[in-house]
């Protein structure tokens, strides 16, 4: 099979002989897309292109490497001679419905003549350019602008999730990983086919031998106000001298006026040493940060899927996150994890503590947590399933049309 991938890329992760980018930039990390691609790019079965878009290279790369082509290409909407866009001043690519992205995309892909497109979220340009194009595709959710823009300010929202309807109404086939997805996308499209196929954990997580600090917690998330740091540290401040050696382990490119807005919420200099800022950190680093965490703790806002969740139970850490989204189809509370109620730092308070004062029930959530990753986000397991949606994606799109 010929696969075709629509769908951002950490260009960053690659080796610079290959490819040259605009190094004062960050990109998102995208674990489960770049999980996803590793462990397909190992079948025999398949022959995988992705094709990413920024405005932070300079021109467009076609290479293979790790057994996966990539095609990387400048946006059209960028400005020329520089790795900047005119995106975030004017959102020109939403109000032209990514037009001239489409007519870019829409070359390469039938370049490379593909038996199946398969679009990462519908957030973006991805999906609703796969939604265009004559070829059989299919879609995974990995959030939902109709949801998540209401977190948000701005006006710009608005179309993004209008086009995110638009491209679910006229698709037949999805991958979820929650039942909340499910329901978004009947409610749009009642005649959908839907595979409920998890993202994967990278095989080291799930060796991590744990040699946990006491009262450490760990706190990892890109850097944005709904992932629920703030009531971490409220709740921190209420609890941090009630505790040997507590602290609070935040991961993430967090900048230093935000950092000091989150400081300031604290009571003393005593607890503000206690909250350590890692920055971004690689993945060797962070399965140290999993080995020594005594609690994960993740309150944020709206989830579907997170991939943090799915590392600190491969992981074995115990676990305290919110009861949104798609978390709950991830964690069972009181048995592989606790689940507390957004923006609610009393719960959240109620739960660190029981936690902390429990070592038996640590341990008892952590080994029950791993035992159920195993059983879902192992590599072999979830590649296998989504081999199999190709297929048959392949086998009856022509029957639906």
């Amino acid at each position: 099979m010929r696969i075709v991938w629509l769908s951002q890329y950490p260009v960053d992760i690659i080796p610079d002989d290959y490819v040259v980018y605009d190094k004062s930039k960050v990109f998102h990390p995208s674990t489960w897309v770049v999980n996803l691609a590793d462990g397909l790019a190992k079948s025999d079965e398949i022959e995988l292109h992705i094709i990413t878009e920024s405005s932070w290279v300079k021109k467009d790369y076609r290479f293979k490497y790790n057994n996966i082509n990539f095609h990387i290409l400048r946006s059209p909407y960028s400005i020329p001679f520089t790795t900047k866009n005119i995106r975030g001043l004017y959102h020109f690519d939403i109000l032209t419905k990514y037009y001239f992205s489409y007519l870019k995309f829409k070359k390469e892909i039938y370049s490379i003549n593909p038996d199946l497109i398969h679009s990462q979220g519908t957030e973006g340009l991805y999906s609703y350019v796969a939604s265009k194009t004559s070829y059989p595709y299919l879609i995974t959710l990995n959030g939902i602008i109709s949801i998540l823009g209401n977190m948000y300010e701005g006006k710009i929202w608005k179309p993004i999730s209008l086009m995110e309807k638009e491209t679910i109404v006229k698709s037949n086939f999805f991958i979820s990983h929650a039942d909340f997805c499910d329901e978004f996308i009947r409610n749009l499209n009642k005649n959908a086919k839907i595979f409920k196929i998890d993202d994967i954990t990278k095989d080291e997580y799930f060796n991590i031998k744990r040699e946990p600090v006491k009262n450490s917690i760990l706190f990892i998330a890109y850097p944005t106000k709904t992932k629920g740091l703030k009531e971490l540290i409220l709740t921190f401040n209420e609890i941090y001298f009630q505790y040997d050696d507590i602290k609070i382990i935040v991961v993430g490119n967090y900048d230093e006026n935000y950092k000091k807005s989150l400081l300031s919420l604290l009571k003393s200099h005593e607890a503000k040493d206690k909250i350590i800022f890692k920055g971004f950190l690689s993945n060797q680093n962070l399965l140290i940060e999993f080995s020594k965490a005594d609690l994960f703790v993740f309150p944020s806002y709206f989830e579907t899927s997170p991939n943090v969740i799915m590392e600190a139970m491969s992981a074995g850490v115990p676990i305290i996150t919110t009861n949104v989204g798609g978390i709950p189809d991830m964690i069972s509370d009181g048995y592989t994890g606790l689940l507390v109620e957004p923006k609610n730092s009393v719960d959240l308070k109620s739960k660190i503590t029981f936690l902390l004062d429990n070592p038996e029930l640590k341990v008892f959530l952590g080994n029950n947590a791993r035992i159920e990753a195993k059983k879902r986000f192992k590599n072999k397991i979830v590649v296998e399933k989504v081999l199999s949606a190709y297929k048959y994606v392949i086998d009856n799109s022509n029957k639906i049309k």
